[in-house]
């Protein structure tokens, strides 16, 4: 089977294409680009989330580029995928590895690779990569020991957390956290994020209650991904024990749930517009443009235009908002999945981040984010994004490729298409500006649905035209 990157690493079962034979492999390939392209005399990061053998894996890829004559600093625990990039960042390294897979399901493990910039490494250099792997002229350097290296002190163990929760107590605003004496519910979802969030929210004087706080390759038998359909625990805990506000991070910490003080699911679709209003409230001297992904509801275009600010669409996939950072100023990026970056940030998601913004805003404002939302649909106009995935037999799935290749629909909801992108999936937009976007998965035989439009009614009608295709 040829090893492949997606849009944050390659990833694969465990013990069946992710084995140790292969994690040398891409290590050595990854090693063979940095002297490629001169970058190895500043050494690179590597470390792991709280996925199964992912310390095993860390001190093996140590061994790989350590023995290359490239130093590496590795973390001495699991750590959340931000925290890497800005550690990256801040020693001005050539890269960094992780042992991650993210919110896939526990019999996944991944291996993602960061540039020097701190975001995942540039499509040409995982191309570069993939194409040297499947000509088979990786050739191995002969390791050495993860003992003998870290005698030689060519491996250094470190601990990055004191110097990113530092940042992060000058970018948000401690006083009106400690100030509101709020109380929190945190689920770290058995992932990085566990010593992180919660220490940051105790050492600003807050009452905190944490979920799921221990590290557990399984993640309690769930994919740790911050949605609703796994955040019900949070939920009730909000509800019903009269904790304000309720927090989650997925198992790298990338990525971000948030549960308003009613007990209802936030939406990141909603997070994002009432985070970049707080933003140009509140944070005068911050500038550039907004990124966002298809998927990505169009309320937060509405916002940033109304203020004059630039929008940028991606396809799916943060490395895509990654590199646009690299070429300029950006206010606020992100994307429907949970993922969020900001101003003087790095390239990378940063679910830790996100919740903290989100705490801010109740902590600083008194209102709940439901009624931040509901000033800017009486501002701006309301916007309703929906989804749904669907699995399908890989024969149908197939069949679905052909079809949204083509011009499937020529209206929605009565109304003419007059534009559609086809960048990643099929993206179709009416005179009205409601959309729906067609997306397949490029690992499973899973389509997803997302729709779009001024009403939940519509919306919903939408959604459903695009079942009719399936």
């Amino acid at each position: 089977m040829q090893i492949k990157f997606g849009t944050s690493g390659w990833r694969a079962v465990i013990a069946d294409q992710f084995t140790f034979d292969n994690v040398i492999l891409v290590t050595q390939a990854i090693c063979d680009l940095l002297k490629k392209n001169k970058e190895t005399n500043n050494g690179i990061l590597i470390s792991n989330d709280t996925r199964f053998m992912g310390d095993e894996f860390k001190k093996v890829a140590a061994q790989v580029v350590a023995s290359n004559g490239i130093k590496v600093y590795i973390t001495e625990r699991d750590t959340p995928t931000p925290v890497i990039a800005f550690e990256i960042v801040r020693r001005k390294l050539n890269g960094g590895i992780s042992f991650t897979a993210s919110h896939n399901p526990p019999k996944y493990q991944g291996l993602k690779f960061f540039g020097s910039h701190g975001g995942s490494a540039f499509t040409k250099d995982t191309q570069w990569i993939e194409a040297r792997l499947k000509a088979k002229k990786v050739k191995v350097t002969k390791l050495q020991s993860y003992e003998t290296l870290v005698e030689k002190k060519k491996i250094e163990v470190i601990n990055p957390r004191r110097n990113y929760l530092n940042y992060l107590g000058d970018i948000i605003d401690i006083r009106a956290i400690s100030k509101a004496k709020l109380k929190y519910a945190y689920d770290a979802m058995y992932g990085t994020g566990r010593d992180y969030l919660d220490t940051f929210l105790i050492e600003c004087g807050c009452d905190v209650r944490t979920l799921h706080h221990f590290a557990d390759p399984n993640f309690g038998g769930i994919t740790p991904e911050p949605t609703p359909e796994n955040l019900k625990e949070l939920q009730q805990i909000v509800a019903n024990e009269k904790h304000f506000f309720g927090i989650a991070t997925d198992g790298d910490a990338d990525r971000f749930g948030i549960i308003d003080k009613d007990g209802t699911y936030f939406d990141a679709n909603y997070f994002l517009p009432v985070l970049l209003k707080y933003i140009l409230e509140t944070r005068p001297n911050w500038s550039g443009s907004v990124v966002r992904s298809l998927a990505t509801s169009h309320l937060l275009d509405i916002v940033a235009f109304k203020n004059k600010i630039r929008v940028h669409e991606t396809p799916v996939g943060f490395k895509y908002i990654g590199e646009i950072m690299t070429r300029e100023e950006v206010l606020l990026a992100g994307e429907e999945s949970g993922g969020l970056t900001f101003y003087g940030h790095v390239p990378e998601k940063d679910g830790i981040a996100a919740c903290l913004f989100a705490i801010e805003i109740v902590a600083k404002t008194g209102m709940s984010l439901g009624e931040h939302l509901d000033v800017i649909y009486r501002e701006y106009g309301m916007r309703v994004n929906l989804k749904e995935r669907i699995r399908l037999d890989e024969k149908i799935a197939a069949k679905l490729e052909k079809i949204l290749k083509g011009e499937p629909l020529k209206k929605l909801l009565g109304k003419k298409i007059v534009k559609t992108d086809v960048r990643d999936g099929l993206k179709m937009i009416n005179t009205e500006g409601d959309w729906l976007l067609i997306r397949l998965s490029g690992t499973e035989p899973i389509v997803r649905l997302y729709a779009e439009s001024k009403t939940h009614d519509k919306a919903e009608k939408i959604l459903e035209e695009g079942k009719t295709l399936i």
